[in-house]
């Protein structure tokens, strides 16, 4: 239940990820929750795939054909094919400026319009880390997950160093000169 009041105001209940979409509710996720069409043509033009590539591309080129959403939930994406997935998800929107038609835009953009979002903690945090891009004004927000919000919080909030992390920070930038030049530098220092 929601009370109207002049101030902003934050509902969490057990399970709102199981509330469907309405004129009044929608539910909002991080970008790299949803696929980039525009980052997926140009992931299309790399010159060879790797196996993890090829399954994942083979999965999305026959679910886009279906989803009205482009979310990642709709898809399996298996361990190995997380990385193929920053390369096509719409992460680069947490770096870059948003594509007018991608499904995270298109997403933004319904929730502006409705009254009420469900959003999950990561996305409040991250919101909070690039200063309020992420989430549109409103009144009120139903957080899912809610649980989970103190371990989202501590990881995302903690500096804290894993050669693999920065390495899969990078890679979805697609920038090969950063790449190499962290691969040399790890390398020099043992770590690679």
């Amino acid at each position: 239940i929601l009370i109207q009041t002049q101030r902003p105001t934050i509902l969490s209940t057990p399970t709102p990820s199981t509330l469907p979409s309405s004129e009044y509710l929608a539910h909002l996720q991080h970008p790299g929750r949803y696929i980039c069409e525009s980052r997926l043509k140009d992931f299309l033009n790399k010159t060879s795939f790797s196996n993890d590539d090829s399954r994942l591309l083979i999965k999305v080129i026959l679910w886009l054909e279906n989803t009205q959403t482009g979310e990642k939930n709709e898809i399996i994406v298996g361990k190995k094919e997380e990385n193929s997935w920053h390369h096509i998800s719409a992460i680069s929107h947490l770096f870059e400026q948003n594509c007018k038609n991608c499904f995270y835009t298109q997403a933004f953009r319904k929730a502006e319009s409705i009254p009420l979002v469900v959003i999950h903690p990561h996305l409040l945090v991250e919101n909070i880390v690039r200063k309020g891009k992420f989430l549109p004004t409103k009144k009120h927000l139903a957080i899912d997950s809610i649980e989970t919000f103190e371990q989202i919080a501590a990881k995302t909030l903690t500096q804290w160093f894993s050669l693999n992390n920065l390495l899969a920070e990078t890679s979805a930038l697609e920038n090969d000169e950063v790449n190499a030049a962290f691969e040399i530098f790890f390398g020099l220092m043992g770590i690679f």
